[in-house]
């Protein structure tokens, strides 16, 4: 990957992130469960700071957490990615 498309991804990244910190999207609040809880407490210069100085991966990492924490509250349920068939299939022939 070149550094333009990686300087780009993290700035597509923090934009992302910076829509969660804040407050949490499904509980209009800030639930204590989040790893965002402690930095959306913080003045907006800190969480600045805080934020700029994390890596792709742990600006995925929020992301990703956001999305699975999103699922759960919502009750959205997803497959294991290694499951040959999904829950609403039913019960397979034995």
């Amino acid at each position: 990957m070149d550094h333009k498309h990686k300087t780009y991804r993290k700035a597509e990244l923090i934009t992302a992130v910076l829509s969660l910190m804040e407050f949490c999207p499904v509980e209009d609040c800030n639930p204590d469960d989040c790893p965002l809880y402690n930095v959306r407490k913080l003045k907006h210069p800190q969480r600045n700071k805080w934020l700029s100085a994390l890596g792709e991966d742990d600006l995925a990492y929020l992301l990703a957490y956001h999305d699975v924490c999103l699922n759960l509250k919502m009750g959205i349920t997803r497959p294991h990615p290694n499951s040959l068939h999904s829950a609403q299939d039913g019960p397979r022939a034995g």
